[in-house]
């Protein structure tokens, strides 16, 4: 008898070791309103998340982990939905890219966004960071992947007037 409660003791304690292991739900990524961007996000990982016109504004600090399209809150959809491009000067050619953003309902990581070459998509840059911030443009370091462990560090600017917020870890 005895021995049996001990076992289930043991049994209870392992499972309950184990289980975050097979856990899914991971979120690690704020959205934040390109206003807030100052140095105090330099050297941090950031993903820019870019205009579709010049319209294309938000104010404040928003929560995307809301699921969409619930209730009146439809952030996550309405911010991240679309695939906007940004035409950027990189390695000497200018090359258009558009945002990637994978982001599910229990899951987001801001390592898992990345911005795809529009004409070879097998070219993205991901590991984005801010290096300053000079006037109006937002200088950056990040890397050029060609495949998923070949890639080439790189630097470049966005004018902030293409920019409409940004992501950065919690």
């Amino acid at each position: 008898m005895i021995n049996n409660i001990r076992i289930s003791i043991i049994c209870v304690c392992f499972i309950g070791a184990i289980h975050p292991i097979f856990s899914q739900a991971s979120w690690d990524i704020q959205y934040n309103s390109i206003s807030e961007l100052d140095d105090t996000f330099k050297g941090k990982s950031i993903l820019l998340d870019f205009k579709s016109n010049e319209n294309d504004t938000i104010i404040n600090v928003l929560n995307i982990k809301k699921k969409p399209m619930t209730g009146h809150n439809r952030t996550r959809h309405l911010l991240l939905s679309s695939y906007d491009e940004v035409e950027l000067f990189i390695l000497d050619r200018d090359v258009i890219f558009v945002e990637n953003w994978k982001i599910y309902d229990d899951m987001a990581s801001l390592n898992s966004q990345t911005y795809l070459n529009k004409s070879n998509k097998n070219e993205f840059i991901k590991d984005v960071y801010l290096v300053k911030i000079v006037g109006d443009t937002i200088c950056l370091k990040g890397n050029l992947y060609t495949s998923k462990k070949d890639f080439t560090p790189i630097e470049f600017e966005v004018d902030k007037s293409k920019v409409k917020g940004f992501l950065t870890r919690m």
